[in-house]
């Protein structure tokens, strides 16, 4: 006997109710390029560097108020060597309305925004909602800022990345992450150096243990007669360029693990010498120091190499008796740059 077997099939139908997604987006212009000495010691601004895009196409997942956020993934790296991030800003430009449902202008702060490795720093604060169509575009200028950290590395193209992050504020005041945008490190964020002091042959280098010098204030004469250390030989300039040597400290003030008293720059003095006549080249010394650009040589007749007797003293009776003990410390550079 033949059974008849009846096989029921239930399909289940689950209907979603449709949620927009938010989508961000970015691109990197161009970078800033340093290629003078004063690019270098002042810094140089990059017009529209990155771009930032909020996009939705309608749905029901609506923004009232939100923020946006960006954090470099890494310090600008060139081989081996940094420039760390906090010498780096952000500043809005400019902003775009496409074809948003609400297209009214945001108010944005102008004021350049430091940015970090660590942590997020908010480029965006709005309550101009985020609802039905958004397409909004968004401009930033990148600033990179001048000193002795551009100084002490060599010529390239220095990498970090962005990374974005757009947040709901709910009501309550919690903020919930809705969207990310991570750019890759070989370089929406960067900067490049190629300062003609740079290029070449050229280069200045401590040497014969003058990285450190170490002027001990041990004894009462040591007040009244002052101190003084020399290194034979220990500064050594290579170059086949002619070219002025700058000296300049750090800040101007000596700084102190140990204390919160400073001690003023200026009471170091440094002092260049040769041990032979050398042709075209003069030296201004000795120079009391302070944190901006002094010339101390400059040279305007071919010589390759010069190998500078190096001395810094604090001259007698130039540091007060009632100073406070600590160890006093500032870093001295020596830039070269070609005429």
């Amino acid at each position: 006997m033949k059974t008849a077997k009846a096989i029921l099939i239930i399909l289940l139908l689950t209907f979603l109710q449709g949620k927009a997604q938010v989508t961000l987006n970015s691109w990197a212009g161009g970078q800033p390029q340093m290629t003078t000495y004063d690019e270098m010691v002042n810094g140089k601004t990059q017009i529209d560097q990155a771009t930032v895009t909020i996009q939705k196409y309608n749905g029901s997942n609506n923004i009232h108020e939100w923020k946006l956020t960006v954090r470099l993934l890494q310090d600008y790296t060139h081989d081996s060597y940094t420039i760390g991030a906090q010498y780096s800003s952000l500043q809005f430009n400019e902003q775009q309305n496409n074809n948003s449902s609400d297209n009214s202008l945001i108010n944005i702060s102008t004021q350049p925004f430091q940015l970090s490795t660590f942590n997020e720093v908010t480029l965006i604060h709005s309550n101009i909602p985020l609802t039905g169509t958004v397409d909004r575009r968004f401009r930033f200028n990148l600033i990179i800022q001048g000193g002795n950290h551009l100084l002490v590395n060599p010529n390239g193209t220095y990498y970090s990345a962005y990374e974005y992050k757009l947040y709901k504020i709910k009501n309550n005041g919690t903020e919930e992450l809705i969207a990310t945008r991570t750019e890759s490190t070989n370089g929406s964020a960067r900067l490049q150096l190629n300062y003609q002091g740079n290029n070449g042959q050229q280069n200045v280098s401590l040497q014969n243990g003058a990285n450190i010098f170490n002027l001990q204030y041990n004894t009462s004469e040591s007040y009244t007669n002052g101190v003084s250390q020399q290194v034979i030989k220990g500064l050594k300039v290579t170059t086949p360029s002619n070219y002025q040597l700058n000296v300049k400290a750090s800040a101007n003030e000596m700084t102190s693990a140990t204390t919160s008293s400073t001690i003023p720059v200026s009471i170091l003095n440094v002092e260049l010498s040769t041990n032979e006549n050398i042709p075209g080249l003069t030296i201004y010394s000795p120079i009391s120091l302070s944190a901006s650009d002094q010339v101390i040589a400059i040279r305007s007749q071919y010589v390759q190499s010069i190998e500078f007797n190096l001395r810094f003293f604090i001259p007698p009776n130039a540091l007060n008796l009632s100073a406070t003990p600590g160890t006093y410390t500032t870093y001295v550079y020596f830039v070269i740059v070609p005429n």
